[in-house]
């Protein structure tokens, strides 16, 4: 009795030359972010300069902008 061997041919892996569309989607999300976040932090920055007229001419007073200016940068 004699047996054959076949060999079976394993498909090495190949590197992906398209792009992960999730890993830029999460990357671009975290960049949108961090824009978004930088973008509150220098609005209310720019708030505690205001002075009382100002504020006025908003319709804010001192207890809504220190209310505002003490929130932390990632609360919207």
């Amino acid at each position: 009795m004699s047996q054959t061997y076949t060999e079976t041919q394993v498909e090495q892996p190949r590197l992906s030359r398209t792009p992960n569309i999730s890993f830029f989607s999460k990357v671009l999300r975290t960049v949108n972010l961090l824009n978004v976040w930088e973008k509150r932090l220098a609005e209310r920055q720019h708030l505690s300069r205001l002075d009382d007229r100002m504020l006025q001419d908003m319709g804010l007073d001192r207890a809504d902008l220190r209310h505002e200016i003490e929130k932390p940068f990632w609360r919207g």
